[in-house]
């Protein structure tokens, strides 16, 4: 699994689960590439984990809440 951690011209940065960062073409994610969407490799193309995505989304704001207080 890779996260993307950033959009940068026709190239997205991925994270890789040990921490290692590379780029890889956008077109290479389906259906799109979106910042902070986990992805699985599928053959040549990355397939966006929705569930996987929305859970780490939901953890994050959770800790993002804990850390600055609930948005008013």
């Amino acid at each position: 699994m890779l996260i993307i951690d950033r959009l940068e011209g026709t190239f997205a940065v991925c994270e890789w689960e040990g921490g290692s960062m590379k780029p890889f073409p956008k077109s290479k994610f389906l259906p799109d590439a979106i910042e902070g969407g986990c992805y699985r490799k599928d053959g040549d193309f990355f397939l966006l984990d929705e569930a996987e995505t929305a859970r780490r989304r939901k953890e994050n704001a959770a800790l993002f809440d804990k850390v600055f207080g609930k948005a008013k």
